[in-house]
């Protein structure tokens, strides 16, 4: 069984391949239902910590790109399951994969195949690799960390979660967050000592 923190954050990060500080939607935390909640709009609002996945300008594509068209394909195929502990996908995860394919230098793309290969608990290993690609390309080093660490859990190899869960704490963007990954640090310490 899944923690909660772990499907919390989870919904955040794929619901912020959907909305982006572009579009002037910041995202920093979640209801008591787990689904993320959208704390400030708008561009003005530059004192708002950004807390969603982000990858650099220069790993972004450009707008008006055949790129920049399928990624938001993507994104709106990932929409319905974004905050879904048993979000469905299936249809999503080829979308991804042929993204990958036909942009391999988009970060973004990798983060958005590695998710859904984790959420559907498939091809855990390639999803750890795309996510070695992403963070190596430019994106979030907390949200592939985190969500690198979660695999690691899931497959039982602790030390490894604990490494990436140290990663993430340093590199989050808040201290609500690095609260949270220190609860997935001990989650991990504990985990590791029982096997």
């Amino acid at each position: 069984m899944k923690s909660s923190l772990h499907w919390r954050y989870a919904g955040i990060a794929a619901t912020a391949l959907l909305l982006t500080v572009a579009s002037g939607i910041v995202l920093t935390s979640c209801g008591k239902s787990g689904a993320p909640q959208q704390v400030a709009t708008g561009p003005q609002n530059t004192q708002t910590t950004n807390t969603a996945p982000t990858t650099s300008s220069a790993t972004a594509p450009q707008p008006g790109t055949p790129e920049a068209a399928d990624m938001a394909k993507l994104k709106a195929l990932m929409a319905p399951h974004m905050a879904l502990s048993d979000g469905d996908f299936s249809e999503t995860l080829p979308v991804a994969l042929e993204n990958v394919k036909k942009y391999p230098n988009n970060a973004e793309a990798k983060y958005a195949a590695a998710y859904c290969m984790q959420r559907m608990h498939k091809q855990l290993p390639e999803a750890i690799k795309l996510y070695d690609e992403a963070e190596a390309q430019g994106f979030s080093k907390f949200w592939v960390n985190f969500h690198r660490g979660l695999i690691y859990m899931d497959i039982g190899q602790y030390d490894k979660a604990l490494s990436n869960f140290e990663v993430a704490k340093s590199a989050a963007p808040n201290m609500k967050l690095r609260a949270d990954m220190q609860q997935q640090i001990d989650r991990a310490s504990r985990e590791g000592k029982k096997g």
